[in-house]
C-alpha cells in the first residue's frame, strides 16, 4: 500500500529546495553564484582580512552545505534505523565522483529519477518492517492516537536525527490517520515511515542552529547537529543511542566530550568500513575495475584478480590503521600486504593457498605500503606497458595535493608501442622532450620513473630492454632525489607536503568539498593535531573533530 505523496516532480523540487541545493537555478556565468551553490564560497572575511584569509585569532569556519545522504550512508542508515540489510540503493542512480570521493556536497539536488527511486525504496522498506519492533507501545491495549503519537515522536527523532517540532508531529499524525483509515494501525505506521523516508529531514543533513549568534559570527552546531556530523563522518550512518543521549544532555558542547565520543566510535567496527571507503576514494581504487591487460603481454593476469586487488588495498589500509602501526609511515612503507593463491604469485611469494586474503610479508627492498600494490600499479599502467606519466601524476595529485593541468587539446594520450632496444623510460623521455611538453612532464615523469621496477600488472622486474633505471626526483619539493619506489615512499612518509596532503584529503572527505581560503584556521589546527600525534591516522580523525570547521558553521552569505 502506497501513501500518495505529491507528484514526483514536486517531490524532486521539494527535496532540493528544502536543502538549498537546486541545480540550475544560478546563472552559470556568475562565478559567485555558482560558488555559493556548490558550497565553496567563503563566508564574509573578519575585520582586517579583506582577502578572505582569516587571522585565526578567533573562531573561523569555512562554508558548509546541506548534505544529502550518499548511497553508502542511506543503506547504513536504513540498516541502523529499521534493521533492513537489503541495500535498498542498488537501483539508485550512480553518484558523481569529485576529487576521488562520491560524497561531495556539489550538485546534491534530486533528479526525477532519484525521487522516483526514493519513493519506491520507501514503499518497499515500509512494507517489510516488523511493526512490533519499532512501535514502543501496544495499540490493542492503549489509546491508538496516543500510541501513534508516541511512535512518531520516538521514531521521528531517530529518523530525522533530532526532536520533531509539534507541528511536524501533528502533520505526521494526519498521515497516520490516512493510513489507518485505509488498512488499520499497522498501515498507518507504514504510511508514516514512507513519508518520513522521503522527507528532506531524513534525506539531508540540514544544519539550522543559530546559537544566538550575531549575523557575522561563526555559528556553533547544536548537539544534534554535532551528533550527526560525528556519526556520518566516522561511521557513515545515523547516530547511535549514546550519541543521541549526548546530544540531548548537551554533552557535545564540550570539545573534550566530542573527542571522547570520536575515540569511542573509532573502536566500533562501523569505523572500519569508513576508513576503507576513504582509501578507496583517495587512492582511486575503483579504477582497478577498468583495468584491461593484453593476454599476449601478460597471460598471468585474469579478470578474477580485479576484485581481489581492490580488496587487498582496502584490507591493508584497515589493518595499518586499526591493527598495525596506525600511522602514515605504515601506510606508505609497510613491507606486507594481503594476498591469496591468485595474488601471491605476482608478488613472488610461494606457499599461499586458498581464496581468502591473508597477511603476507614481502621483500622490504622491493615493496612499500600502498605505493607498490598490484591494484595501484595495474590501474596506473596501459594494457601492454607501464605508464610513468600516470604513476607520477598519482603521486603529485593524490599524495602531494598538487593540481596538474590536462594535456593540451589535440595531444594524443597514447604511448608509443614497446619496441626492441628501447626501454619505457627512453620512449617516454623521447616522447615528452618537446618544449611544449616539458613544463608538465618535468613534474610527472621523474616521479613516475621511480616505479619502473613494477610492470603493468604490478610484478617486480629488473630488466626493461636492459637494467631498470628507477632513479628520479620530485622537483619543486623538499623530497628531492630518490632511487626506486621504496626510497620514494620512505621520503614521502617524512615529507611535510605529503603529511599535509593526507590531512587535507581527510578534510575533503569529511567536509564534502575542496578546501578554500576560509579553511585556513581549520587546516592549521588539523595539521598541528596530526603532527602532535606522531602522524597517527586515528588521532588525525579525532583532531578533525576538534577543529573550528567541524564544530562551527559559517553564517549564510
Amino acid at each position: 500500500m502506497r501513501y500518495e505523496l505529491p507528484s514526483l516532480i514536486a517531490i524532486a523540487v521539494l527535496l532540493a529546495t528544502s536543502a538549498g541545493a537546486v541545480a540550475g537555478c544560478a546563472d552559470e556565468s556568475d562565478e559567485k553564484d555558482r560558488a555559493r551553490r556548490n558550497g565553496t564560497e567563503a563566508p564574509p572575511p573578519p575585520p582586517g582580512e579583506a582577502d578572505g584569509e582569516p587571522s585565526c585569532d578567533e573562531t573561523y569556519a569555512g562554508p558548509s552545505a546541506s548534505r544529502r545522504l550518499t548511497r553508502f550512508e542511506y543503506d547504513n542508515t536504513i540498516r541502523d534505523l529499521l534493521g533492513d540489510t537489503n541495500a535498498p540503493t542498488s537501483d539508485f542512480p550512480s553518484e558523481e565522483v569529485f576529487y576521488g570521493f562520491d560524497n561531495h556536497a556539489t550538485d546534491r539536488g534530486v533528479s526525477l529519477d532519484l525521487a522516483t527511486q526514493y519513493m519506491y525504496a520507501a514503499e518497499k522498506i515500509a512494507a517489510g518492517v516488523t511493526i512490533s519492533k519499532i512501535v514502543p507501545c501496544d495499540a490493542t491495549k492503549t489509546d491508538v492516537a496516543q500510541c501513534a503519537r508516541q511512535f512518531i515522536t520516538t521514531f521521528g527523532k531517530r529518523a530525522y536525527r533530532r526532536p520533531l517540532e509539534p507541528a511536524e508531529i501533528d502533520s505526521l499524525l494526519t498521515t497516520f490517520d490516512a493510513g489507518k483509515a485505509a488498512g488499520g494501525f499497522d498501515s498507518g505506521v507504514r504510511y508514516v515511515i514512507q513519508r518520513m523516508l522521503q522527507s528532506p529531514s531524513f534525506l539531508y543533513r540540514i544544519e539550522t542552529n543559530t546559537g544566538g549568534s550575531t549575523a557575522d559570527a561563526m555559528i556553533p552546531l547544536s548537539g544534534w547537529e554535532l551528533a550527526s556530523r560525528l556519526s556520518y563522518f566516522l561511521w557513515g550512518t545515523m547516530p547511535d543511542d549514546a550519541l543521541f543521549a549526548a546530544a540531548e544532555s548537551n554533552a557535545l558542547a564540550s570539545k573534550d566530550k566530542v573527542a571522547e565520543q570520536a575515540r569511542r566510535m573509532l573502536n566500533d567496527p562501523r569505523a572500519h568500513a569508513v576508513v576503507k571507503k576513504f582509501h578507496r576514494g583517495w587512492l582511486s581504487v575503483d579504477k582497478v575495475d577498468t583495468v584491461v591487460k593484453s593476454s599476449t603481454a601478460y597471460p598471468e593476469f585474469s579478470d578474477a584478480m580485479i576484485p581481489l586487488m581492490k580488496a587487498e588495498t582496502e584490507r591493508f589500509a584497515e589493518h595499518v590503521v586499526f591493527e598495525g602501526t596506525g600511522d602514515l609511515k605504515g601506510l606508505f612503507t609497510a613491507p606486507y600486504t594481503f594476498a591469496n593463491d591468485l595474488l601471491a604469485p605476482l608478488y613472488g611469494v610461494q606457499g599461499v593457498t586458498g581464496s581468502e586474503l591473508r597477511k603476507v610479508d614481502l621483500d622490504p627492498s622491493q615493496r612499500a605500503g600502498i605505493f607498490t600494490q598490484l591494484g595501484l600499479m595495474s590501474s596506473m599502467a596501459k594494457a601492454n606497458q607501464t605508464s610513468p606519466i600516470l604513476r607520477g601524476k598519482f603521486v603529485r595529485t593524490q599524495i602531494l595535493c598538487q593540481s596538474m593541468p590536462s594535456a593540451p587539446a589535440g595531444v594524443s594520450l597514447a604511448l608509443p608501442e614497446p619496441k626492441d632496444g628501447q626501454s619505457t623510460r627512453e620512449r617516454i623521455t623521447e616522447l615528452t622532450k618537446a618544449q611544449a611538453c616539458t613544463g608538465c612532464h618535468t613534474m610527472l615523469d621523474p616521479v613516475g620513473f621511480g616505479f619502473e621496477h613494477y610492470d603493468a600488472i604490478g610484478r617486480w622486474r629488473t630488466d626493461d630492454q636492459g637494467p631498470i633505471d628507477a632513479t628520479g626526483e620530485v622537483f619543486g619539493t623538499a623530497i628531492g632525489k630518490f632511487d626506486g619506489a621504496v626510497e620514494l615512499a620512505s621520503k614521502l612518509a617524512e615529507s611535510p607536503e605529503a603529511q599535509t596532503c593526507v590531512a587535507r584529503q581527510w578534510f575533503r572527505f569529511q567536509a564534502g568539498r575542496i578546501e578554500s581560503k576560509a579553511d585556513k584556521c581549520t587546516l592549521q589546527q588539523l595539521d598541528a593535531g596530526f603532527k602532535a600525534s606522531g602522524f597517527k591516522v586515528q588521532e588525525l580523525l579525532v583532531a578533525l573533530t576538534q577543529t573550528d570547521g567541524f564544530l562551527y558553521r559559517a553564517p549564510s552569505p
